[in-house]
């Protein structure tokens, strides 16, 4: 993966056919030269605008109509004309900037085209550069790569905890989800609940 452009608070990343990336997953742009990381995310994937891309795509659908027979390719050219047809553009949202292991929400920096290296990030090493007590674990469900995601109690208390989100995404499950977590901790909850969706919530099916 290379570095392409930066617009604003979006970067533009070219990426191989063959790597594993997909909408949603975490970029570490790393330039070793200053010691800075810059944390991007993925919100869309794009075919590489190249210029004569068109005009060969069109050639090859045309020949392929017209023309039959086996084609040799002693020099094994085509599959590098097949993999640049298939690069990708990854077009990626700038989260927050990591110096000297701490995360920091600047990213006025620009990283170097040539020298940054680029990789992708599980979100539990994500969260860990997050930091903050991880005494009375929550478990809200599980990563992409299938790892168990957790928020700590401490993060709920005292605090004004507010889930959006659209519909059909799961805000009524992370929150029981939330008020079984602190009732595991003998914490005194109160919901008012006006469709009955919590009745019954923390019971087994022996009651």
């Amino acid at each position: 993966m290379r570095l392409y452009k930066k617009e604003g608070n979006s970067i533009q990343i070219l990426s191989s056919p063959s790597d594993d990336v997909e909408k949603g997953d975490y970029l570490l742009v790393e330039d070793a030269r200053v010691n800075k990381k810059l944390i991007t995310q993925v919100i869309d994937v794009q075919f590489a605008s190249v210029p004569g891309l068109l005009e060969e795509l069109l050639r090859d659908s045309t020949t392929e109509e017209q023309i039959y027979g086996e084609n040799f390719d002693l020099l094994g050219i085509s599959s590098h004309i097949n993999h640049i047809q298939d690069a990708r553009m990854l077009i990626c949202k700038i989260r927050g900037t990591i110096l000297n292991d701490k995360l920091r929400v600047n990213s006025s920096w620009l990283p170097s085209r040539s020298k940054s290296g680029i990789t992708k990030i599980p979100i539990n090493s994500l969260l860990a550069h997050v930091g903050g007590n991880e005494d009375l674990p929550i478990n809200i469900g599980k990563t992409k790569d299938n790892s168990p995601l957790n928020i700590t109690a401490h993060d709920l208390d005292g605090r004004l905890n507010i889930i959006t989100g659209k519909k059909g995404t799961g805000k009524s499950h992370l929150s029981k989800l939330l008020v079984l977590g602190l009732m595991d901790y003998k914490a005194t909850v109160v919901v008012l609940d006006l469709n009955g969706e919590y009745t019954g919530l923390g019971l087994s099916a022996k009651g």
